[in-house]
């Protein structure tokens, strides 16, 4: 049986990503010996000081067929052919990180796997737990509409002070923020006051939830806003539409593929850096939409309703699997 080893990137809490990951150990765990690297303290100064003798619990890569990076840029690898010959990178938007010097590939979106590549790019997704993530009711204090944001709000790829800042005056909608987590210096005063202070702070909701909480966030949402201006997997967009709640959404990468679907309303500008020179038409968009969501229920409905057969349908971890077997095969 061949021995995997997942690599997360140096951060003081688990990323987002790594958690999707733990689904592939579950499920593959009947062909492959998978464990995920855990990591002990900073500073991280080359790779294997992840990986130090003073604890059992840590792993040596050197004792596993191959090694998966989380995450595509990750600098703590050695830039030696020793480590790259027994890397496989996913990328989650084309041409990440080591993807140029990394044996084996897969890309994680469209845009990612059919990009140019000097080796092969095999196409794999993520998969839904739609046991987790799916709708029920929850209690509402006003008829407003419920738009919510989830993400690093600081980082200005997310467009808060250009796009989604002018919302928060709309009539009959309440913007929801949730920040998880407070990346970027998301949380100094600065940077609070250049997102509108006490304005801003007003409609942050929460951060920071353990897993099993996430879809209490969606559940509480009429829409979900996904504004990004860089490609990448765009899980919100997913689990929004498994939690029965539509999106209004940039094409970072599978968001097509959900409102294409009829799951909700796609913001059309591909690449998605465009937006960040023109974000006066962003806004406007952005706006227009959230208007229609707000008077047209039905539709609205409509679309949850949609997007939550259409991730039953084509976005179950069922659906997936087999990809990423083919990719983990050929690559070890």
């Amino acid at each position: 049986m061949k021995r995997i080893l997942f690599l997360p990137p140096g951060m003081n809490q688990p990323w987002y990503v790594q958690i999707h990951y733990e689904y592939l150990i579950r499920y593959l765990s009947d062909e492959f010996f998978i464990e995920m690297a855990t990591v002990p303290y900073e500073p991280y100064d080359n790779f294997l000081d992840r990986f130090p003798e003073t604890s059992p619990l840590e792993r040596d890569p050197r004792n596993y067929d191959l090694i998966v990076p989380l995450w595509p840029q990750h600098a703590g690898v050695p830039a030696t052919q020793e480590w790259f010959d027994k890397m496989a990178l996913v990328m989650y938007e084309p041409g990440e990180g080591h993807s140029a010097r990394a044996k084996f590939l897969a890309g994680a979106t469209p845009y990612a796997d059919q990009a140019e590549y000097k080796t092969k790019c095999y196409p794999v997704r993520f998969g839904i737990d739609t046991e987790l993530f799916k709708p029920f009711p929850m209690v509402r204090e006003d008829n407003l509409l419920h738009v919510g944001i989830l993400g690093s709000h600081a980082a200005p790829r997310r467009m808060i002070k250009e796009a989604i800042k002018p919302l928060f005056d709309l009539e009959g909608v309440r913007i929801m923020i949730y920040p998880s987590p407070w990346v970027n210096n998301g949380g100094t005063p600065e940077s609070i006051e250049e997102l509108g202070g006490q304005e801003f702070l007003k409609h942050c909701v929460t951060g920071n939830k353990t897993w099993i909480g996430v879809p209490n966030c969606y559940n509480q949402l009429d829409v979900v806003l996904r504004v990004d201006c860089q490609y990448g997997y765009s899980f919100p967009t997913l689990e929004a539409a498994a939690c029965g709640v539509p999106v209004i959404a940039t094409d970072c990468g599978i968001d097509h593929l959900i409102t294409e679907a009829g799951g909700g309303i796609l913001i059309k500008g591909n690449p998605p850096m465009k937006w960040l020179d023109n974000s006066d038409e962003l806004r406007d968009k952005v706006r227009e939409a959230v208007i229609f969501m707000r008077d047209n229920p039905k539709e609205r409905k409509q679309m949850g309703k949609t997007g939550r057969r259409e991730i039953e349908k084509n976005w179950t971890w069922e659906k997936h699997l087999d990809r990423w077997r083919i990719f983990l095969r050929a690559a070890t």
